[in-house]
């Protein structure tokens, strides 16, 4: 980019103002040179390593979208790079998107009355099925990529996921590039099965329309893990549940495009629109409600065992009765009868078990969301705001609130093993909620202190969990802790690591963070990690908050803003992965900020401010989320009041937030 005398150019556009930013992009409006027109213009913020996939999604939403003409999709002007920088000019379409609409208005009608939401689909569907007839499906139709424009009408952004319908985008599909918004993909999507066919865009305009009847996203989980088991094998809510009001055939409608089986779903968008517009006209819908016996199919299907065993109990009972029918000897039909009832007892008891198995499935997805969520809590009052010692222990009952549910209760020495036993059998139940309990464990064991008797017991069960292959890391740091001799010198070698996956190198991260000197391979450790698993929540988000404190460290330096730069990209990674996160999204708008106030970016500042802004609207009921708020409010001119009402809001939700209670102080003080 060049700077003009008054504003920043790219090419032959001048920029004027940001619009917003995505996962890889900055939208700018723009004035292009030539012809005097206003444009939206994409914009790569920068070229590095790893950038040819995000070039190759450029050009390929260029060649795509060329081929599509319709007022309700937004059209191309010109794809180019200059100076290195990679751009799209596309129509600048006024308004504001769907998922602003509904984060703004809640639980109101976003799009006027039922008819209006039914008229606005029905046209988005049109376009969609344009799309589709020109042989492109979109592969991320979510409320961020509809547009609301001034007079109501949708327009469709955004086809950077965008493939073409034929062989070789199926062929895309089978590799394992199934990209999009999880909370809105279709289960064929998200489980990568091919082939994809223009239904799966049909049943994300669904969610779509769910969301703008219901306030709320489909399916929503602390977890990506949880989020994609939803997606895959939970059925979205009957939107009449949510919301009475809504009239039966529009819920009817919905559920249709929404349907998990994509046989039972609209064959076509245009079939969507048609319905749609049928119900706005009074006619009846072609669509039908689900029957009992579907219902019973699908049931089956997701609890094949469970169904088996049910289905033995049946046929026993009915064979029990067809033979006694038939006059046996009262001898005989004794032993029948208590041969039936035992295979009848031996089956429910079958059921009777994987319901249990699923039960406990369920309750250790829900511990494990919760310990997570308590580790981003203990990391943003760690790093992200100042509340001191007393705001991070007061986490400490949670925590071992946590582990009491999962049945681990350390009050003694004899209370160790049996501990050891629970955690290695949630380990073997599920890998994931394993690891998140032995996290809690380890960080309870940290806000313990040492020595301590009760660090003492946590640190000994966490023991029994060692990784054999971080072991020589372990004796390296116990050797720096009792004698300040740094010895990772040999198992930092790239020989070394090369053996270590995800959490190793993450875990071997944590051990060096505390050893003087070893910063710099503490953020290569994590950033090997993501490479390994770049689908990882949390390694995104304790990546953004070490950036961010290495940023705080070196101040006001080039070296300070390539950390923010950093953060912000793991941040903005994290918020992707999990986008009902009001914490992630109040982090980020926070690192937006710095990154404003280090470059003196002033629409930097309008940027981060609409990140927060989202983040008390997708968890309102968060606490720290409030917190962040206000503390950001403080910052700002004439914003003394809203920040105090903020901090008032946070101390409602959570009485004793120290943080809170001190920063309405200070603000009352002032």
């Amino acid at each position: 980019m060049t700077t003009g005398a008054d504003h920043e150019r790219l090419g032959p556009y001048r920029l004027l103002h940001e619009l917003g930013r995505g996962g890889q992009a900055v939208v700018w409006l723009a004035e292009d040179t030539r012809l005097g027109r206003r444009v939206a213009l994409k914009v790569l913020p920068a070229l590095g390593p790893g950038s040819e996939s995000v070039l190759r999604r450029f050009q390929r939403e260029a060649e795509v979208t060329s081929k599509l003409e319709h007022p309700a999709i937004c059209p191309i002007y010109e794809a180019d790079i200059a100076g290195g920088v990679p751009f799209l000019a596309m129509r600048f379409v006024d308004g504001e998107t769907l998922a602003r609409r509904v984060a703004r208005l809640g639980g109101a009608p976003v799009l006027g009355d039922w008819n209006a939401t039914a008229t606005f689909f029905a046209r988005a569907a049109r376009a969609l099925h344009a799309a589709h007839e020109a042989g492109v499906l979109h592969r991320d139709i979510k409320p961020a990529n509809v547009m609301v424009t001034p007079a109501g009408d949708p327009v469709l952004l955004d086809f950077g996921l965008a493939r073409a319908d034929s062989e070789a985008a199926q062929a895309l599909s089978r590799s394992g590039d199934h990209s999009g918004t999880p909370t809105y993909m279709s289960p064929e999507q998200m489980s990568g099965r091919p082939p994809l066919d223009r239904r799966s865009d049909v049943y994300s305009l669904g969610c779509t329309l769910f969301e703008c009847l219901t306030g709320r996203a489909p399916f929503t989980a602390p977890t990506l893990a949880g989020l994609l088991q939803a997606v895959l094998h939970e059925e979205i809510q009957d939107v009449r549940r949510l919301r009475a009001e809504v009239p039966v055939d529009l819920a009817v409608i919905t559920a249709t495009a929404t349907a998990k089986d994509r046989e039972r779903r609209y064959r076509s968008a245009l079939e969507l629109a048609l319905d749609l517009e049928r119900f706005v006209q009074l006619e009846p819908i072609a669509a039908r409600p689900e029957t009992r016996l579907q219902r019973a199919r699908r049931w089956v299907r997701r609890n094949p065992a469970l169904a088996g065993s049910l289905a033995a109990v049946v046929v026993l009972l009915l064979t029990a009765m067809t033979l006694l029918s038939y006059g046996l000897g009262a001898a005989g039909r004794a032993a029948l009868e208590a041969k039936l009832r035992e295979q009848a007892d031996q089956q429910l008891a079958a059921a009777e078990l994987e319901q249990a198995r699923q039960r406990q499935a369920a309750a250790d997805r829900e511990l494990a969301a919760r310990a997570d969520d308590l580790s981003m809590r203990l990391g943003t009052l760690s790093f992200g705001v100042a509340g001191g010692a007393v705001a991070v222990a007061a986490l400490a009952p949670e925590f071992e609130a946590v582990l009491r549910a999962a049945g681990i209760a350390l009050t003694g020495a004899a209370d160790v093993e049996p501990a050891i036993a629970t955690l290695r059998a949630v380990q073997l139940r599920d890998g994931d909620a394993g690891r998140a309990l032995l996290g809690a464990l380890r960080n309870l064991a940290l806000l313990a202190g040492e020595p301590s008797p009760r660090g003492d017991l946590l640190r000994q069960v966490g023991a029994a969990f060692h990784d054999a292959a971080l072991r020589p890391f372990a004796a390296a740091r116990d050797r720096w802790e009792r004698q300040r001799v740094d010895e990772f010198g040999p198992l930092l070698q790239e020989s070394a690591l090369a053996a270590l996956g995800p959490e190793q190198c993450a875990e071997a991260a944590s051990m060096l963070m505390r050893v003087d000197g070893r910063e710099a391979i503490v953020l290569a450790l994590l950033d090997r990690a993501i490479r390994l698993r770049p689908d990882s929540f949390a390694l995104h988000y304790q990546r953004a908050g070490l950036a961010l404190g290495r940023a705080s460290a070196a101040a006001a330096s080039p070296p300070s803003l390539a950390h923010v730069q950093s953060a912000v990209e793991h941040l903005r990674a994290a918020v992707a992965l999990r986008p009902q996160s009001g914490l992630a999204r109040a982090v980020l708008a926070g690192a937006l900020a710095f990154r404003a106030h280090l470059g003196g970016d002033d629409a930097g500042f309008a940027a981060a401010w609409a990140m927060m802004a989202t983040a008390t609207e997708v968890e309102p009921q968060s606490s720290l989320v409030w917190l962040l708020r206000a503390d950001f409010l403080r910052r700002m001119p004439d914003q003394a009041a809203e920040a105090k009402a903020a901090c008032e809001r946070a101390l409602q939700l959570e009485p004793g937030l120290v943080p809170a209670q001190q920063l309405l102080q200070q603000l009352r003080g002032n």
